[in-house]
């Protein structure tokens, strides 16, 4: 990787098409698929939750939880996708900063 190249490419329009439900929500797992590959759903899972050490980055967004964790229910609106995958990869980048030294 160059210097100063970006770690996270800006997703296409495209990349945002999922199988919507009536409300036009999408199954988390399918965006985490496509937008953390690196992370099993599990553990992206609680990037919606903020369990842990990890924030929460889906306040003010449209998500439907699961009240015990269940990370094969979670769901997030389609219309929210770019601002969840914005803070997501914000956050990805600040963290990289903080380790680096940078």
């Amino acid at each position: 990787m160059e210097s100063g190249e970006k770690i996270f490419a800006k997703p296409e329009e495209s990349d945002y098409n999922f199988d919507a439900d009536e409300e036009g929500f999408v199954r988390f797992g399918d965006v985490s698929n496509r937008f953390i590959p690196r992370m099993q759903v599990q553990y992206s899972s609680r990037y919606l939750t903020g369990v842990g050490e990890t924030p929460d980055l889906s306040e003010g967004l449209r998500v439907k939880k699961s009240d015990v964790g269940n990370y094969h229910v979670m769901r997030i609106h389609k219309d929210d996708i770019p601002e969840f995958v914005r803070r997501y990869n914000k956050y990805e980048e600040e963290r990289k900063k903080l380790f680096s030294g940078e």
